[in-house]
């Protein structure tokens, strides 16, 4: 009796999903596995090989972060078009040679970044830094044109030039966070010594260089305690969900509620350090330990749902908003019936 249910649902699928658009799909998941996967691995093993020495950290796949930002803000804000494709061949001239390219940009990019002397280079570090993204973007548009040939990118010029744009004002401003970790986290340590002087009586309490300290218990609020994670965290979630509602939303809301929205996230930032100085004052043991390790990530949940619930439908345009409001109405109405 499985069979049946398995055609169905084979046949459902073939049905939503054009043969185009599948092997569109197949396309992008080989891009994405040769760009973010294949390819650094590959980097890395030959670069060791030749005694580059190379480590893995964040900092390694920065640029693989920028290449799936893009892809996925791609196919959220193509995917109804991306529903029409239609199946095309591909040209496998142009995949050799588009390739070819790609590989010899990806080539000079590493070359550039693992076997120049750093030190003779040290006074245009930032020039340098800037050839070799620009040598990323390059060999990202011709392993683009490989895969997916002139066509698919002709056709999706628009899309891809948008996504693009998005992807990299996101991680520039994600960059901008990160390097001003030192602002936030003093911000949040001299926000929470406010809060300890108007709620406790004579506190005993300092902060300096990034250490508070308070009735014999001190911490460090370094980066991860700035909010600047939980402020990227929140950008991305909003920017996708803005990306994918972006027809249903009235634009001039956008910015407002999003700067409303991480400004509550920083709020929460200075409630979780302020909470975990509270705990450590009586109990050092628990506040370094299982208070610090969950209370971050249940405060981000419990705004995000916040957040979502109550503050992103104001965002949809007015008719929107309405037609959702009944949508959700008449769903609830009917389960209550069905009860």
């Amino acid at each position: 009796m499985a069979v049946p249910k398995l055609d169905y649902l084979k046949n459902h699928l073939d049905n939503k999903v054009s043969k185009g658009l599948q092997s569109l799909i197949l396309r992008i998941i080989i891009f994405a596995a040769l760009l973010c996967l294949a390819l650094p691995f590959l980097a890395k093993t030959i670069v060791n090989m030749l005694g580059g020495g190379v480590i893995y950290t964040i900092n390694y796949f920065y640029m693989e972060f920028i290449y799936l930002g893009i892809i996925v803000i791609f196919l959220l804000y193509s995917r109804h078009k991306l529903q029409e494709m239609q199946s095309y061949s591909q040209s496998w001239r142009q995949t050799l040679l588009f390739g070819y390219i790609g590989l010899v940009f990806y080539s000079f990019k590493i070359f550039l970044k693992y076997f120049t002397n750093t030190l003779f280079l040290s006074s245009s570090i930032y020039i340098v830094v800037l050839i070799e993204y620009l040598l990323a973007i390059a060999a990202a548009i011709f392993f683009a044109l490989a895969v997916f040939n002139a066509f698919a990118i002709k056709k999706f010029h628009k899309e891809i030039i948008i996504s693009v744009v998005v992807s990299l004002c996101f991680f520039s401003f994600a960059m901008l966070l990160r390097s001003s970790w030192a602002f936030f986290s003093s911000m949040v340590g001299n926000a929470v010594m406010l809060i300890f002087r108007l709620t406790m009586k004579s506190p005993d309490i300092y902060f300096n260089d990034f250490t508070m300290g308070i009735n014999g218990f001190s911490a460090a609020i370094g980066p991860p305690c700035s909010g600047i994670e939980s402020m990227a965290m929140f950008t991305s979630i909003f920017l996708l969900m803005v990306i994918y509602d972006l027809n249903n939303l009235n634009k001039s809301r956008i910015l407002p509620y999003f700067l409303l929205g991480i400004a509550g996230m920083y709020l929460m930032t200075i409630i979780r350090i302020y909470l975990l100085f509270l705990v450590g004052i009586s109990n050092p043991a628990l506040a370094m330990s299982l208070f610090h390790t969950n209370l971050g990530w249940i405060l981000f949940v419990v705004y995000m749902l916040v957040f979502l619930y109550f503050i992103y439908p104001m965002m949809m345009a007015a008719g929107n908003y309405a037609k959702n409001s009944k949508q959700a109405q008449s769903l609830k109405t009917s389960k209550s019936k069905g009860k």
